[in-house]
């Protein structure tokens, strides 16, 4: 199992969003980054949970449409981890 590491954890209008980044079992220099998107405030009991896998190149996990369909879940009650492919995020997390 990976260590989580956990970066910054910025607040939205009805939701929060935190950084997440792993190393993946391939080795040295193949980090999972990843933005865990919660309810704000976060509602008593389990939530449903969204994998956005979204594919995108370049823009990542920046990409406005990514962002925007995780807040919107996230605002409506749900967990969202919004995962980019392994290698495909650069920079700090």
């Amino acid at each position: 199992m990976p260590t989580i590491e956990r970066g910054p954890t910025v607040s939205g209008q009805g939701f929060q969003v935190h950084a997440l980044h792993w190393q993946h079992g391939a080795g040295e220099g193949n980090a999972v980054h990843a933005q865990l998107f919660l309810p704000s405030p976060l509602p008593e009991g389990e939530l449903p949970l969204l994998i956005n896998s979204h594919g995108h190149w370049g823009a990542g996990l920046a990409a406005r449409e990514v962002a925007g369909r995780s807040q919107m879940f996230a605002r409506e009650g749900w967990a969202v981890l919004s995962v980019a492919m392994r290698g495909t995020e650069h920079g700090e997390h």
